[in-house]
This record gives C-alpha cells, sequence and structure tokens, in this order.
C-alpha cells in the first residue's frame, strides 16, 4: 500500500477538533520569556488572519502559516515517512527548532510535526541555543550534523563539575532523535551523545536531503 502523504492542513483541524487546549506553540514572549498556544489558538490565529501584536508570536504564526501553504509531495511523503521511522515514542513528542522552512529537511519535519501532534517549540535564531535546549528538553532536533554537534558541545559545557554526569542524563533523557542531513557522517555526533549519556537514535531521511 503507498504511504500517503502529511496533510498539515488537516492535521492541524483534527488536532484543534480533539485535543483543544493542548499546547501545541511554544514561543517568547513580549519579556522574553516562553508563553503558548493551544491548538485551538493557533487554528483560530490561523483562521482569523489577524497579525499577534507580540513580535514572538507573530514570528510563530507566520513560521506555522507558512508550514501550512501547499507542501511539496515529496516533503509530505517525506514527513510520513518520518513518521513512521520514528515510530511511537513514551510521551508525546516536543520539537525544538529554529524556524528552518528553507531546507526539504526542515519542511520535512515540520509536517511531520503537525501531523503527529507534537508540541513545537519556535525560537527563530541562526542556531539552536544550548540554554534553550536544556530549558525544553526536546524529544526530536533536526539539522546539520555539524550543528547539532556543536549544539551538544554547548550542553556539554553548561554542565556544572559536581554530579555532571547525572545533570547531563537528565537533561538529555527525553531525546530520542536527532534527524540529521543524508549524505553526512553522523559518527561524531553520535559518538558526542553517547558520551553524554543520550540514548536519541541518529536519523536521515534521504529522500528530501535529510
Amino acid at each position: 500500500m503507498d504511504r500517503q502523504p502529511v496533510d498539515p492542513v488537516a492535521a492541524l483541524a483534527a488536532h484543534a477538533a480533539r485535543d483543544p487546549e493542548s499546547p501545541f506553540l511554544f514561543f517568547r514572549d513580549a519579556r522574553g520569556h516562553f508563553a503558548w498556544w493551544s491548538w485551538a489558538e493557533t487554528a483560530a490565529a490561523l483562521r482569523d488572519g489577524a497579525e499577534p501584536s507580540a513580535a514572538g508570536a507573530a514570528q510563530a504564526i507566520a513560521y506555522v502559516r507558512a508550514a501550512l501553504a501547499p507542501a511539496a509531495r515529496d516533503a509530505a511523503l517525506a514527513a510520513a515517512e518520518l513518521l513512521t521511522a520514528l515510530g511511537a515514542g513514551d510521551r508525546r513528542d516536543i520539537w525544538l527548532t529554529r524556524g528552518d522552512l528553507a531546507s526539504p529537511g526542515g519542511r520535512a519535519l515540520a509536517l511531520a510535526a503537525l501531523a503527529g501532534g507534537w508540541a513545537v517549540v519556535h525560537e527563530p535564531a541562526a542556531a539552536i541555543h544550548p540554554a534553550t535546549f536544556l530549558w525544553a528538553r526536546p524529544t526530536i532536533v533536526g539539522g546539520a550534523a555539524a550543528e547539532l554537534d556543536e549544539l551538544m558541545a554547548g550542553c556539554s559545557a553548561q554542565a556544572p563539575r559536581w554530579r555532571r554526569e547525572a545533570w547531563l542524563a537528565k537533561r538529555l533523557r527525553r531525546l530520542r532523535a536527532v534527524v540529521v542531513a543524508a549524505g553526512e557522517d553522523p559518527r561524531r555526533l553520535a559518538a558526542r551523545l553517547a558520551a553524554l549519556g543520550a540514548t536519541a537514535r541518529v536519523l536521515s531521511n534521504p529522500s528530501v536531503g535529510w
């Protein structure tokens, strides 16, 4: 049976109807703290078409609006393949993103997040900051192998000397998958994750370049 491509618009509507009050989209508010919108609030903001007054909310909703735009079939299929490869976790997934939709991999992850019902922590930046990663404790992150290796090195640098291994293991315990660009050598990243006590799988999605 052919795999069906992800339909992000239908997925958002279904989540908003089934679980309207569940947190979906996390973003920085005007004071720099993380705030969140539920599935229903996000769907309503998109439906109304009004731009939120808070800068962080405006960026976040613009990101979701772009993710919901008609997707290339390859990206939609890649999202379905990624969800299959990930399988079901033992808790709801949390995806930390810097808001990259320019790359095929970033688009596929965004579509997978919508279809999979993940909580999305959105902080657009050139790179994910270790402090944000340690606060969010995501189950899934994605990007270039070198970028993610640098992120893990930054997390390691944040660890205190006392009970360092336990501190890191606690903060990396939720991480279950790291999605890297296809064709890149993930061994350095995998070794870094293992050294930090993480048990996350390193995955790639060759059909879209991740």
